[in-house]
């Protein structure tokens, strides 16, 4: 499936307003969305259309921390160009950015793909999570907890 990379996901924050959002607050917005992506398990290039929810969430309490999060999820339908066959497609992207005033600092991307074909054959997963903080003596340190791609059926 096509990922979504930081810099479009920080773009659609900003178009939802998310840099207008005050503490506490949610936004939400649904969107139709077309895609093509080569399915990894096979080769073969299938065309989808679906909705994306992006759902952002902000909380500033009074102690001078901050937390942001945002939540893209989407679903789509499509079809195998080579082959005709049918597919379904989800993708979900979560990134979390904490701030405790004024350290750690710590942020959290989660990436979860799955394509299945009509036929349960080359169905294709991907997950990814990882972290990255920046402690209270300002020493940085990155983890990648899960990278997984999985071909089934």
């Amino acid at each position: 499936m096509k990922q979504f990379p930081t810099p479009l996901l920080v773009a659609a924050l900003l178009a939802f307003g998310a840099a207008r959002l005050a503490a506490d607050t949610d936004a939400n917005e649904t969107f139709p969305s077309a895609i093509s992506t080569v399915n990894p398990c096979n080769g073969e290039v299938v065309a989808l259309t679906g909705e994306n929810h992006l759902l952002v969430h902000t909380t500033e309490p009074t102690s001078g921390n901050f937390e942001l999060y945002f939540d893209l999820s989407s679903n789509y339908v499509g079809t195998g160009l080579t082959t005709g066959v049918g597919y379904q497609g989800s993708e979900d992207i979560f990134n979390s950015f904490s701030l405790q005033n004024p350290f750690p600092l710590v942020f959290v991307l989660s990436n979860d793909v799955l394509l299945q074909s009509a036929t349960g054959v080359d169905n294709f997963k991907l997950r990814v999570q990882l972290h990255i903080t920046l402690n209270a003596d300002g020493v940085p340190t990155a983890s990648v907890d899960n990278v997984s791609t999985t071909c089934n059926g």
